[in-house]
């Protein structure tokens, strides 16, 4: 399962399209609210974990890297997607194990490249 995090849920759409098919157990469930990823992460543990930072949302990556992913059972990694201007204001969370900074990608290509690089 990957758990999309965003302020436009919608997108959640696109990865689906992106991905359909070629990874066939892989549910993308959105969440615009803490609450709701949170009972996402508590009903079934996240393969990834994307936050799309290119749109308002309530869920900051600190919430994210403190609360989610020491709770995620089997550590999945979290990528962070941005807008290319605000890249080097967020890229020092890859400091982070586990964590991955990029701006979100331009075509569906990339888009599917980015995300099959870190699903297990």
């Amino acid at each position: 399962m990957l758990l999309y995090m965003s302020g436009q849920p919608q997108q959640g759409q696109r990865i689906a399209q992106v991905l359909g098919g070629s990874i066939g157990d892989t549910a993308i469930v959105t969440a615009t609210y803490i609450a709701q990823a949170l009972n996402v992460m508590r009903s079934r543990p996240p393969q990834l974990m994307i936050l799309d930072m290119t749109v308002p949302c309530e869920i900051d990556p600190e919430f994210v890297i403190a609360r989610f992913m020491p709770m995620a059972r089997g550590a999945p990694p979290l990528l962070i997607f941005t807008n290319p201007t605000d890249f080097n204001d967020i890229k020092h969370y890859s400091g982070i194990p586990g964590v991955y900074v990029t701006p979100f990608p331009t075509t569906n290509l990339m888009l599917r490249a980015v995300i099959k690089e870190h699903l297990p």
